[in-house]
């Protein structure tokens, strides 16, 4: 769950975009194996068993933005601090040595931790096995990132047609994994009413390397709306295609 405010200033050609972002996550309950001083356990090697982890996020964006006749300009940049970190971990055995020992239900209480180190050890299961995903598998909204930075300019062909290009580039917390995507998109009517916007890109992550892809949107006004200016819109995303494997979403 998060909240989002924003704050702008215009200029004769210009908008400068300032914004807070918080957001706080549940991670899954997860296995861990983890070192007795990492949770706190004196006379014990490592300890094994489940938690239940959560973080706090508080990030500061800045964005511009200038609007010419013929063509655009954007960009941001948005910096995540990551600093509440709660994990409850269950120990289900313990090992002294070379002895390990199962621990009896109830027989010792959850272990509160909160150093960050130690809170992302214990959630490693859960957060690695979304590293380099930021831009194919799950939105940028969805991604815990440690930032993001994009810029994009958009050129009018003709009166009624543009094209435009972006770049984005993701830092992940907790996979340690950067994502580069690159995409150009073309917009164009289809009737008076409706209009098309073909979208192309590729994506290079730590993770996945290459990642190529293609979407298509609608967008549409009825004639009762035209005159208020209200859109509805649909989209489809056609293809990813990773190396290396090959992977199909409608």
């Amino acid at each position: 769950m998060g909240y989002l405010g924003s704050a702008f200033v215009d200029f004769p050609a210009a908008r400068v975009t300032a914004s807070v972002e918080t957001r706080s996550t549940d991670f899954d309950e997860t296995s861990f194996t983890a070192s007795g001083a990492e949770l706190g356990l004196t006379g014990i090697s490592s300890a094994s068993g489940v938690a239940t982890c959560s973080v706090d996020s508080l990030g500061y964006g800045l964005g511009l933005s200038v609007v010419r006749p013929t063509f655009s300009f954007y960009a941001s940049g948005t910096k995540f601090d990551y600093s509440s970190y709660d994990c409850t971990a269950t120990v289900t055995s313990t090992t002294s040595g070379s002895t390990t020992s199962p621990v009896s239900p109830g027989g010792r209480a959850p272990i509160h931790v909160t150093l960050p180190a130690a809170v992302t050890q214990l959630a490693s299961n859960v957060t690695t096995r979304f590293g380099g995903y930021s831009s194919t598998r799950v939105p940028r909204e969805g991604a815990l990132l440690d930032s993001s930075v994009m810029v994009g300019a958009s050129f009018a062909l003709t009166a009624r047609n543009t094209l435009g290009v972006e770049l984005y580039h993701d830092s992940e917390e907790f996979a340690q994994s950067d994502t580069t995507t690159a995409l150009a998109y073309l917009a164009f009517p289809l009737t008076r009413s409706v209009s098309m916007n073909v979208t192309a890109g590729a994506s290079e992550s730590d993770v996945l390397k290459n990642t190529v892809f293609a979407g298509v949107k609608l967008t549409g006004r009825s004639l009762a709306e035209r005159g208020c200016g209200a859109r509805h819109g649909a989209r489809l995303f056609l293809a990813t295609f990773s190396q290396p494997r090959t992977e199909w979403y409608v």
